[in-house]
């Protein structure tokens, strides 16, 4: 009987950890790559001015405001999107402005690290909703209604180019 009830309690445990994840949703790679589209590269770009001179306190409440799980910011939970973090470095890195800045993929993640702001790919505070649960590869893709029919090229074009 002891054995039942230990095991009713680990699937309990197991159950609220998923529903508390659920209630964090990431959201889908459409509506980060729309969300993006709609603000534009400078814009987002500008809302992380304050992290230019390293990460301090303004740079992760901006960072945080922008990109953090439960925040309003336009790209709420978005960095744990693995395709539109992968591809949002990349843009990063070929954009005139962060050049000019010396914004590197590596500083963005050093940034998100820093500052606690979940990720793909992230450990420990900064791992993504079930990532924790599931292990950091799953990156909450499971939770995605377009996560696995959304094609990142369309019409010849990126959708983070749209």
């Amino acid at each position: 009987m002891a054995n039942r009830s230990s095991f009713a309690l680990a699937l309990v445990l197991a159950l609220a950890l998923v529903l508390s994840a659920a209630a964090q949703a990431v959201p889908g790679l459409l509506e980060c790559a729309n969300r993006a589209s709609t603000v534009g590269d400078e814009a987002l770009l500008l809302q992380l001015a304050p992290c230019a001179a390293g990460v301090n306190s303004a740079c992760c409440e901006s960072a945080k405001s922008l990109l953090a799980l439960g925040s309003s910011g336009e790209l709420a939970g978005c960095m744990c999107q693995p395709l539109f973090y992968s591809q949002a470095l990349d843009r990063l890195e070929s954009n005139e402005l962060a050049k000019s800045f010396g914004v590197t993929g590596e500083s963005v993640t050093k940034i998100l690290k820093d500052c606690g702001v979940q990720y793909a790919g992230g450990e420990g505070a900064n791992a993504c909703p079930l990532s924790k649960f599931f292990g950091k590869h799953m990156g909450g893709d499971m939770m995605h209604k377009d996560a696995h029919a959304a094609p990142m090229m369309h019409g010849g074009r990126r959708l983070l180019l749209a």
